[in-house]
């Protein structure tokens, strides 16, 4: 019996690797759609509210936030769900970091602002976006960024393909 319990053991323990490897980037992947999701909300908010909303991402790269544009957009408490009636949303990624970085040699640098918060859009109640554009990159450790590239004219977002995603900008 012993001997069963050992070999148990042994099979368990070569299996749990590939297991592992089955779920691949799924982290990455399930904060990219979060991410384009927090993206649509806040846009769809500006619309709707007649009021421009502006999405962030902290600085630490584990949380995303949008809330109405003002100076006290760090400060209004929010909740880490959206729903109905949630104007304030902010929320933590797991085992996954997003950062804005700089879309191409013509933009400015991202920086962050007194509480941490480096602005992604400021999405306007026309749909537009005060921002040009932004790019996004999601990252987990062992995987390639997954980028997502946001367009001020239209405030919508798209997945950047395999192929640019090594480095050069569309």
């Amino acid at each position: 019996m012993i001997a069963v319990v050992a070999v148990l053991l042994i099979l368990g323990a070569l299996a749990v690797p590939s297991l592992r490897g089955m779920r691949g980037n799924g982290y990455q992947k399930a904060a990219t759609d979060v991410v384009r999701a927090r993206v649509a909300d806040a846009h769809s908010l500006a619309m709707c509210d007649c009021i421009p909303y502006r999405l962030a991402v902290h600085q630490d790269g584990i949380r995303i936030r949008y809330a109405p544009d003002g100076v006290d957009f760090a400060d209004l408490p929010s909740t880490d769900v959206p729903g109905p009636g949630s104007k304030v949303v902010e929320c933590k990624l797991e085992k996954a970091t997003v950062a804005l970085v700089q879309y191409d040699a013509n933009s400015p640098t991202p920086t962050a602002d007194s509480a941490g918060w480096m602005t992604v859009a400021t999405f306007q109640p026309d749909g537009t976006s005060l921002e040009d554009k932004a790019l996004l990159e999601v990252h987990e450790n062992g995987f390639p960024p997954i980028r997502i590239c946001l367009r001020g004219v239209t405030g919508g977002s798209s997945i950047l393909p395999p192929s640019t995603q090594g480095g050069s900008n569309p």
